[in-house]
């Protein structure tokens, strides 16, 4: 675990809303994962392998309580892709523009 932190490969931990604080309790690192870590990857940084799933939430049916309270239309889960989309468009230009 200390090698992953210090070559930077932990790249997700559970955190409180504020992503200030890194949480170990059930609700908010509900797989009960080492140090809250939720995303790692490799030396290069081109692979990643993420515990939680957010394709499983990409609209408000998938939500489990869905039925009992009001949901958004579009899951939390979209956002961890359109930010890695924006993010790949970002560094494409930026790279473009060098």
């Amino acid at each position: 675990m200390e090698r992953l932190h210090d070559r930077g490969q932990v790249v997700m931990q559970y955190s409180d809303r504020e992503y200030e604080n890194i949480i170990s309790s059930y609700h908010e690192n509900p797989n009960g994962s080492v140090d809250s870590v939720a995303g790692i990857c490799n030396e290069t940084g081109r692979l990643f392998g993420l515990m939680p799933h957010p394709e499983a939430y990409l609209n408000r049916v998938k939500h489990p309580r869905w039925t009992r309270e009001p949901v958004p239309e579009e899951g939390m889960g979209v956002k961890l892709f359109s930010n890695a989309v924006e993010f790949i468009r970002r560094e494409k230009k930026r790279s473009s523009l060098s």
